[in-house]
């Protein structure tokens, strides 16, 4: 439907009748695609730049190691825990083992549809194992 009100506006389309008599000349037809095409794109675009820029894609280690120490993220575990704090430290290395260290880590509670967080001391260790993602947050 958005790519079809412009398309209608160009080729001035004033009834079905006339949709159905020139839609199916290869001029019209190439231009309807070459537009679903730009308006995709155009719109792709927008929402990767607006909503999707602080998502990080691949690996939470690669990811997180370098852009994010220091910063404020949520931990979610393999076991279904969620931990909150910032990373201290974060090894990445490919030979090595993964770690992480959240430095005053909280665990969010959830208790008769109330949530809380707890915190549970200075810091925190968790290893490649125990990671199943990392969220970064905006802030505390």
């Amino acid at each position: 439907m958005i790519v079809f009100v412009p398309f209608a506006a160009i080729w001035q389309f004033q009834s079905i009748t006339d949709l159905e008599t020139r839609i199916l000349q290869y001029y019209v037809i190439a231009s309807y695609f070459a537009l679903a095409i730009a308006i995709g794109l155009f719109s792709g675009e927008i929402v990767h730049r607006i909503w999707r820029k602080n998502i990080a894609r691949g690996s939470v280690w690669t990811n997180f190691a370098f852009e994010n120490v220091g910063d404020w993220v949520n931990v979610y575990t393999r076991e279904g825990h969620v931990y909150r704090g910032w990373i201290k430290q974060m090894s990445t290395h490919e030979t090595h083992k993964r770690e992480l260290e959240l430095a005053e880590p909280e665990l969010l509670q959830i208790d008769d549809d109330k949530s809380s967080w707890i915190g549970i001391g200075d810091s925190m260790f968790f290893t490649e194992k125990d990671v199943d993602r990392i969220i970064a947050l905006l802030r505390h």
